[in-house]
């Protein structure tokens, strides 16, 4: 490696340790969590590192907190994403090509706004409340066709585009069912294999591998138990070739399962399974984030600074607490003190408290 490359990795490495700084400490999360109200829960974050996003997001509106609520999810979301693209003046090579897909999982979102108000039947006032991401250049499409999705235009506008094809193949199968769902998870196929080729030539796919069981997770139990689909008509909307604890055996085994219950029974007895909480598909699913974290934490006390593993563990931890924190707002704005449904808190350990 030459010396400008030393010099990027070294460029890059500080800037991961200040993002890391950036993320909330035990006591910050402890004083978050102690607040009596919104307000007062608002108040508390206008000091932390979060605080740039606030004012951002505006004030309530005629919507009242649900809209403000949205608008600084949103806003704190696009914080993120401008910081991330940031690196890529660092970057090149497999490492940019990386964080670039990374981040295009906003894309994703976007995508999936898009499919919903073309084809959910939202109405005009919904559509106008929709607010798209912005990712510049990165963008597989210009911002200003994401806006023209709200218009009736999504397929013209896929055309070229890494989507393209899966578009049309969904969109063929939405015409005769009527169901997005095959459209959604087409795209979504897409997109995470698309990331998962990236990882694996710069690193850290065992990290999507891992959030990979959590989405196949989802997949399965609600295909089955809420949609009630049949083992033959979910097996192709899962994406077990990308996870790394399920495949066709275990489907199998799995899909054998009357109810949902007897479903997570069936898993806790599963290979690598058995540290999971199994009890149901919110206790699994909080149990595989808060190992997620751990995992992320871990990389950043031990990876390689010359490695795209930390700056990929960056970004999942900052995912996580952003959906703690609007947890928290939520808990405080209906008056709810149900803390054991956050991750990232719980993941502090002692010593941890008041840094990460």
């Amino acid at each position: 490696m030459g010396i400008f490359s030393l010099c990027a990795y070294a460029a890059v490495n500080s800037r991961i340790h200040y993002a890391k700084s950036l993320l909330l400490d035990g006591n910050e999360w402890r004083s978050l969590s102690g607040t009596d109200s919104l307000p007062a829960a608002m108040g508390n974050l206008s000091s932390t590192a979060l605080g740039e996003s606030l004012s951002c997001a505006g004030g309530g509106g005629a919507g009242g907190d649900t809209v403000f609520l949205r608008d600084l999810e949103h806003s704190l979301h696009q914080t993120l994403i401008k910081n991330m693209l940031s690196h890529l003046r660092f970057l090149s090579g497999a490492p940019a090509e990386s964080l670039i897909e990374l981040v295009r999982i906003y894309d994703l979102m976007n995508l999936k706004k898009a499919v919903r108000i073309e084809f959910g039947g939202r109405d005009r006032i919904g559509r106008l409340s929709v607010k798209f991401y912005d990712l510049g250049k990165y963008s597989i499409v210009s911002g200003e066709k994401w806006e023209e999705f709200a218009s009736g235009k999504i397929g013209r506008s896929l055309e070229g585009t890494c989507y393209g094809e899966d578009y049309r193949i969904g969109k063929n199968a939405l015409d005769e069912s009527g169901d997005i769902l095959r459209l959604e998870t087409l795209l979504e196929k897409r997109y995470f294999t698309t990331l998962g080729e990236k990882l694996k030539k710069s690193g850290g796919y065992e990290l999507l591998e891992r959030y990979m069981n959590e989405l196949t997770l989802m997949q399965m139990a609600r295909l089955r138990y809420h949609y009630k689909l049949e083992a033959p008509a979910i097996l192709p909307l899962l994406m077990m070739e990308l996870s790394g604890s399920f495949n066709e055996k275990v489907f199998s085994r799995l899909m054998e399962a009357g109810t949902e219950e007897a479903f997570f029974a069936a898993l806790s007895r599963e290979k690598g399974w058995s540290g999971i909480d199994c009890s149901g598909m919110s206790e699994c699913v909080r149990s595989l984030r808060k190992e997620m974290v751990r995992e992320c934490r871990k990389i950043l006390k031990t990876a390689s600074p010359m490695s795209f593993r930390p700056l990929l563990a960056c970004f999942i931890l900052k995912r996580q607490e952003l959906r703690d924190v609007i947890a928290v707002l939520q808990m405080k704005r209906f008056a709810r003190g149900a803390r054991d449904v956050l991750v990232t808190p719980q993941t502090l350990k002692g010593r941890d408290q008041g840094a990460n």
